[in-house]
């Protein structure tokens, strides 16, 4: 049974009898005559009270997967690719032949126009993440959630602000055992980033990566338009140019991300840092972990003493 109210559980409420913790990222063996339970990777085990083989119960939860038909969302994907490529062979063969080009550019450049108007007006956000503090927290976010990540444990979602970050992570019930967990792979991280591993504090899954990656397909289909229309390119041409455009646009997003993180949003200039406090609550609908992590940094002095804020 699984009761997903944020309570770990020590016995169980049908028998009182004391409940054995499952990791379903290992398969469980059990002793048919005794009940003994293994739950590790094994092959075939005997049970070490009554030395009979033990039976696979059950097996991790990734196995099943294995397999598995693309979801709908890669298919989607594909299709949209296979017809951006066959389109654009068609457009550069004759490029006067698909008249019905011309309102999806439109809807495109106007598109492209918005987001980027978007981006300059909701920028705030990132632009705050300047302060020096707050840039070492996000590296610190970062870098929580990959040793989280090596440790077995996903995270959702992340966000940093003003003197502690957020996480979400997938709410299993054991709601102290992730606790602590959290709080060890923060530690760990500040030392780990202190210590020199600074690749920890940058990932490509940030959001700064994200808008980079959006602004830069966004500015690449309007101006590939731009230059088009000065010239005077015919229709078809237009169409190749643009999504030509589009795939550099791809090809340079995620170094650029990365290059805007050490730029503006993250640094790991960090002479000092501790957690404070955490605090873990499960969410309403009992599916997801909220986990508050306040964190006291110190950012290294620069030349002359001052300390950089």
């Amino acid at each position: 049974m699984t009761y997903r109210d944020g309570v770990d559980y020590s016995l169980c409420l049908r028998c009182d009898a004391e409940v054995d913790w499952i990791d379903g990222r290992s398969p469980v063996w059990v002793c048919q005559p005794c009940g003994t339970l293994v739950n590790e990777v094994v092959e075939e085990p005997m049970c070490g009270s009554c030395e009979t083989p033990m039976h696979l119960l059950a097996v991790p939860a990734e196995a099943s997967s294995v397999g598995s038909p693309p979801s709908v969302r890669r298919m989607a994907g594909y299709t949209f690719v296979s017809f951006l490529v066959v389109q654009t062979l068609f457009a550069l063969v004759d490029p006067d032949a698909f008249p019905y080009l011309a309102p999806i550019l439109a809807i495109l450049q106007l598109l492209g126009l918005v987001i980027v108007a978007g981006i300059v007006v909701l920028s705030r956000p990132i632009l705050a993440l300047v302060d020096h503090r707050t840039r070492i927290l996000h590296g610190l976010e970062h870098a929580t959630i990959a040793v989280l990540g090596e440790r077995g444990i996903h995270v959702r979602s992340g966000v940093t602000k003003t003197g502690e970050f957020h996480l979400v992570l997938n709410h299993d019930g054991r709601l102290w055992q992730r606790s602590a967990a959290i709080r060890l792979a923060a530690r760990d991280a500040i030392g780990r980033v202190m210590s020199g591993e600074h690749a920890l504090a940058y990932t490509p899954y940030c959001g700064t990566s994200y808008v980079i990656a959006i602004c830069l397909y966004a500015i690449a289909v309007v101006a590939a338009g731009i230059v088009a229309s000065v010239l005077g390119a015919p229709l078809g041409i237009t169409w190749a140019a643009t999504v030509a455009a589009g795939l550099c646009a791809r090809a340079i997003a995620r170094p650029s991300g990365l290059a805007m993180q050490r730029w503006l949003t993250v640094s790991t200039d960090i002479a000092s840092a501790r957690v404070t406090d955490m605090q873990c609550s499960p969410s309403s609908d009992g599916d997801r972990l909220l986990v508050v992590v306040a964190v006291e940094v110190t950012p290294r002095a620069r030349e002359g003493g001052l300390v950089a804020i």
